[in-house]
């Protein structure tokens, strides 16, 4: 019942006149069948009696009634299914809204990722989950209402009858149920390869794949790919329709027993002389009304069922709040506290070992920390953790004393300045892709245009920085170059200026190293006064910084300035020597 009423409550706030036309459709789906069961056992009984226009008019009137009936049937069933429309694509939102809240820790989770594309197809479907249930329950009440009109009439014949009718609708009744728990039973085996077929599938589609997709004439090994999850979803359901198969074939016979009997004795009542040409026609036409509405409301009850199933994994997706939005924090640090890591391991999911060991380091206010190390060093990770989008397995990072879990999300974002190594380009504007949802402010904007150099950028773009970039959303928008996207995440890092730290997590990994090393010392300058953070494996870029973290297998292995580890003479020296001769080339080239 919960997914009904979950539904009804969207209906009230989104659509009540739903509720109206859902009960004027099931007093007019109720009453149509009756016409024709009601109307001719009438004409059968009193028609020799009756005179002609009588008997014209009767014919006419009941035409005229169920054409009307049918017209307006049909009438508020395409209604009530473009509201339907309205009031699932309002599921959709929510659903949306609650991916894009979701913790950034949860896309590691493919328990999660399955439960958001399943719920996805409970609300993106039509005729599943959410669609599917409001589209029947406007069958339903109306057949329900026509079957307890048809149970009283056949009642009037012999209560027994009508008992033992029941009895055999509810015993082919629990047999379809039984049926449809092992369709539902399925569903947690079918999400993961339904999942991976649609992933797969999206990259042959998206157009941000088809150079390679063409040069290197990958088509037929991701065909393969889609034909191997293809093929794990077919046999799950070949599985489930055979078991399916022998459940319903016994609900077919004893639909085939209950008919021939149930039927067999109308005919002996009527043989016997106890009802006449009228009560057989009556009473027989009403035994077959029943059984359709009947039938036919059953049919809806167990899909209503078996979608309701299907429904609450949405429910219980969109309704549950993380353990972070339940926390409630009394104090928040104030902006100039030190952010500190007090023995931050972490270890991905399914992983052996720990990606970062026992990590303790601090960053005072207004320093400048450059984290450098090879690829899979750890940097990256580490970044994620500090900036709370992955909890530490173990130990805890504090913002001026306060753990940053206790502090809100919103909060603790809004001190964040974060430029990744994959940024990311929305398919809008130039100016929205720099206030990223920010509130406008004129000469904040004006400045951040000229101190990152965006605004000659933006000058020579067709329509200004009121571009479309990208060709997702407008077919000429505007593809930026390398360069030109480090400009643009320069200005909307430096628009975001209510930050205090400063995090660059190797966004110029494209560049070279001197062209890196420029962009960084420009950053550094931007950001005077802030707590900075620079990510590299190019050990030169950062050499302006305070102090230098040398990550090597998750673990830090040399702390200090860039001069005094260089003195030193360990591995961060004997690096830095082999990546200097890189430098020098460049140097002597540029």
């Amino acid at each position: 019942m919960q997914p009904i009423t979950y539904l009804f409550g969207k209906i009230r706030r989104y659509d009540p006149g739903m509720f109206g036309v859902m009960a004027a459709n099931t007093l007019l789906s109720a009453l149509y069948p009756f016409i024709w069961v009601v109307v001719p056992a009438w004409i059968l009984r009193f028609g020799a009696v009756w005179d002609k226009s009588t008997l014209i008019l009767v014919i006419t009137g009941a035409g005229i009634l169920a054409a009307g009936c049918g017209f307006a049937i049909s009438f508020w069933t395409g209604n009530y299914r473009m509201r339907m429309n309205g009031v699932r694509y309002h599921l959709i939102r929510d659903l949306m809204a609650h991916s894009l809240r979701m913790p950034y820790q949860n896309t590691l989770d493919p328990q999660v990722l399955d439960d958001i594309n399943f719920a996805n197809e409970t609300v993106s479907n039509p005729m599943r989950g959410a669609g599917g249930i409001i589209l029947t329950l406007l069958r339903l009440f109306g057949g329900l209402l026509a079957s307890l009109g048809f149970a009283g009439l056949i009642a009037t014949l012999s209560p027994w009858f009508m008992l033992v009718m029941a009895l055999l609708f509810a015993l082919t009744f629990a047999l379809s149920h039984r049926a449809d728990r092992i369709e539902t039973d399925s569903w947690e085996e079918y999400k993961g390869p339904e999942r991976r077929w649609y992933q797969v599938s999206t990259v042959a589609r998206d157009a941000a794949y088809k150079k390679d997709i063409l040069l290197y004439e990958t088509s037929p090994l991701i065909i393969r790919y889609m034909q191997h999850f293809r093929a794990q979803m077919m046999a799950i359901m070949e599985g489930v329709s055979k078991k399916r198969l022998r459940l319903e074939t016994w609900v077919c016979l004893l639909n085939l027993l209950r008919d021939i009997g149930l039927f067999a004795f109308i005919i002996h009542r009527f043989l016997a002389g106890s009802l006449d040409a009228g009560g057989f026609f009556l009473y027989s036409s009403g035994l077959a009304g029943f059984m359709t509405v009947a039938q036919a409301a059953m049919a809806d009850l167990s899909a209503i069922r078996r979608e309701g199933e299907r429904f609450a994994a949405y429910i219980r997706l969109v309704e549950r709040k993380s353990e972070e939005e339940s926390k409630a924090t009394p104090h928040a640090p104030k902006r100039e506290g030190a952010l500190a890591l007090e023995n931050i391991s972490f270890r991905y999911p399914g992983a052996s070992e720990d990606t970062l060991k026992n990590i303790s380091l601090t960053l005072p206010p207004g320093h400048k920390l450059a984290l450098v190390g090879e690829n899979g060093a750890g940097k990256s990770t580490l970044i994620k953790l500090i900036c709370r989008l992955y909890r530490p397995t173990s130990g805890r990072i504090t913002l001026g004393g306060v753990d940053i879990w206790d502090i809100p999300e919103g909060d603790y974002f809004s001190r964040l300045e974060v430029v990744f190594q994959d940024a990311m380009i929305l398919p809008f504007s130039l100016k929205e892709n720099v206030l990223m949802g920010a509130a406008w402010d004129e000469a904040r904007y004006q400045q951040v245009m000229a101190l990152s150099g965006l605004d000659s950028i933006a000058a020579t773009l067709p329509r200004g920085d009121e571009s479309t970039l990208m060709r997702v959303l407008d077919d000429e928008g505007i593809d930026l170059s390398g360069g030109q996207k480090q400009t643009l995440f320069l200005a909307r890092a430096l628009y975001k200026n209510a930050g205090a730290m400063l995090i660059l997590d190797e966004p110029t990994a494209a560049l070279d190293s001197l062209a890196e090393r420029a962009l960084y010392e420009h950053y550094g300058n931007m950001a005077q006064g802030k707590s900075s953070i620079f990510v590299s494996h190019r050990l030169a870029s950062t050499r302006f910084c305070d102090r230098v973290v040398f990550l090597k297998d998750g673990a830090i292995l040399e702390e200090g300035s860039h001069e005094a580890l260089i003195t030193r003479g360990g591995e961060y020296a004997a690096l830095f020597d082999i990546q200097a001769k890189y430098y020098r080339k460049e140097e002597s080239h540029a």
